[in-house]
C-alpha cells in the first residue's frame, strides 16, 4: 500500500512539475517576440523594463489606451518623459492588483518619479474588478511574480493563479500572441446611443457602488507606498463624451473625506472633452483625443 501511495505521489508531483515547467517554457517562447509597452494590449510583465521612469500610469482601459500603438510615442513626446503603463483594460484588473503591480516593480528596483492614477469611477466604486480571474492570462509565467502574488492578499487568488498557469497552453490567447501594430486609433464615434449607455452602466456597475469602502483602503495603501518611496502620486478622473459617470459625486466626496484632494495632486477632467471627434466610443479617447488631452494637461501633471 505504501509503495502504491508513493507511486501515486510521485506521479502527481511529475504531473504538477510538468504543468508548471511547460507553462514557463511557453512563456519564454512567447516573450521573445520583441514586445514593448506600446505593442501590447494589456500585458505588463511581457516586456523588459528600464531602470527608471518619469511616469507610471495606473488604472483600467481609460489609462491603458494612452500607450497602445502610436499613442505611446505621442505621450512620450508631449510629456518629454519616459513612461511605464501598468494599467489593464478588459475588466481584468482592479485597484488592488494595480497596487500589486506597482509594488512588484518598486521591489525589483525600478525607480519611478511620478504615479498617475487614472481613477475611473468604475474602478473605484465597484468591487468586481478585484475578483476577476483572468487578471494574469496575458502575462508570462514568472515564478518570482507568482510567489509574491501567492503571499499577497487578494480575492480569488488561487483561482487566478491557476488560470495564470493554465492559460499559457491556450493557442488563441497566449501561444499565438504577437505585438500589435504601431498605428493611430482613428475611429470616431457617430453619436451617443443613450440606450446603449444605460445597458453599459448596468454592465459596469453589476452590484451598484459596492467597492467604495475597500477601495478607500486600497487607495490609502497606494498613497503610503508612494510616500515611502518618494513617488509623487497624482490622481485624475478621465474625460468621457457623456461627462460624469454614475457615482461621480460619491467618488469625489470619498476623496474629500479622506483628504486625498488636499494631500495629492487631484484633477477632475470628466467634462473636459465633449467633442465626438476625439472619441472612438462613449468613454475612450482616440489618438487625436489623447493628443489633444495631453497637450492641455501636460503642464499640470508635469509640475
Amino acid at each position: 500500500m505504501r509503495k502504491f501511495l508513493k507511486k501515486i505521489s510521485l506521479y502527481g508531483f511529475v504531473l504538477v512539475f510538468g504543468f508548471y515547467l511547460g507553462a514557463y517554457l511557453l512563456s519564454i517562447y512567447v516573450s521573445s517576440r520583441d514586445f514593448d509597452n506600446s505593442n501590447t494590449k494589456n500585458s505588463v510583465n511581457i516586456f523588459p523594463k528600464k531602470e527608471s521612469y518619469d511616469f507610471a500610469f495606473m488604472g483600467i482601459s481609460h489609462a491603458r489606451i494612452y500607450s497602445r500603438g502610436s499613442n505611446y510615442k505621442i505621450l512620450q513626446n508631449l510629456l518629454d518623459s519616459s513612461i511605464l503603463n501598468l494599467a489593464k483594460g478588459g475588466g481584468k484588473c482592479g485597484l488592488n492588483d494595480q497596487v500589486f503591480y506597482l509594488k512588484y516593480y518598486i521591489d525589483k528596483d525600478v525607480d519611478i518619479t511620478n504615479v498617475i492614477l487614472v481613477l475611473s469611477p468604475t474602478l473605484f466604486l465597484t468591487s468586481h474588478l478585484d475578483s476577476a480571474t483572468n487578471t494574469f492570462n496575458d502575462e508570462p509565467l514568472d515564478f518570482d511574480f507568482y510567489m509574491r502574488y501567492l503571499t499577497y492578499e487578494a480575492p480569488n487568488k488561487y483561482k487566478r493563479l491557476f488560470n495564470f498557469v493554465k492559460t499559457k497552453y491556450n493557442t488563441k490567447t497566449w501561444i499565438t500572441l504577437k505585438p500589435i501594430s504601431d498605428s493611430r486609433k482613428t475611429k470616431i464615434i457617430d453619436s451617443i446611443d443613450h440606450l446603449k449607455l444605460k445597458k453599459m452602466f448596468k454592465l459596469y456597475y453589476p452590484n451598484g457602488f459596492d467597492g467604495i469602502n475597500q477601495n478607500e483602503k486600497t487607495l490609502m495603501r497606494l498613497k503610503n507606498l508612494c510616500d515611502q518611496n518618494k513617488i509623487n502620486l497624482k490622481i485624475i478622473i478621465p474625460p468621457a463624451l457623456f461627462g460624469e459617470w454614475p457615482g461621480h459625486d460619491l467618488l469625489k466626496n470619498s476623496l474629500l473625506k479622506n483628504r486625498f484632494v488636499e494631500e495629492v495632486d487631484f484633477y477632475d477632467f470628466s467634462n473636459m472633452i465633449k467633442e465626438k471627434k476625439y472619441y472612438y466610443d462613449e468613454h475612450h479617447l482616440n489618438s487625436d483625443g489623447i493628443e489633444y488631452f495631453f497637450k492641455n494637461i501636460s503642464e499640470k501633471i508635469n509640475n
